[in-house]
Parts: structure tokens; sequence; C-alpha cells
């Protein structure tokens, strides 16, 4: 997967990380680390500290991020590829 701009982004939505508004202007944050509002300095800033990628693998198999519940345009359009690879793999031709 090549999440768009970073997967910090949809893990940004996934944890609600502005309960009031949408995701919508993630989808055009900085993906280069060092700007000063880079999505991992971000995802840091919310957790407190740089989570390692166990840390953020964690938070989908425990639950506290439902990839169901993250709406984004780049995370909808990689989620139905995945679901049509999948799909393909299971029924071939």
């Amino acid at each position: 997967m090549v999440p768009r701009p970073k997967s910090e982004a949809w893990l940004l939505c996934g944890l609600n990380y502005r309960s009031n508004a949408g995701c919508d202007e993630l989808e055009e944050a900085p993906g280069n680390d060092n700007s000063p509002k880079s999505l991992k300095k971000q995802l840091a800033a919310l957790m407190g500290h740089d989570p390692s990628a166990e840390e953020q693998a964690d938070w989908i198999k425990s639950g506290r991020i439902d990839p169901a519940n993250i709406s984004m345009p780049s995370f909808t359009a990689f989620r139905d590829a995945l679901e049509l690879a999948i799909n393909n793999a299971l029924n071939p031709c």
C-alpha cells in the first residue's frame, strides 16, 4: 500500500484527532517529514511520543482504530482495491 500522503493521515483520522472536524485536510497535508506540520509530528504530538510501527499495528489489532470509521477518499480507494484483490484471489476465474 502507498497511502497519500502517508499512513499517519489515516491513523490520525482513525484516532479522531479532531473529533469536531472531518479528515479532509489530512488528504492534502505535507508528506515531507521535515515540514513543521508533518503528519509524523502531528501523530507524535497527539500521542505524546513517537509511536513505533508495532504500537501503531496494535491500535488496529486492539480495535482502538476501526478502519471502518476512517472516512478519507485515499483510504476508501485503498480499501476498495484491497477488497477486489482479495475477492479475485479467493474466487479465481
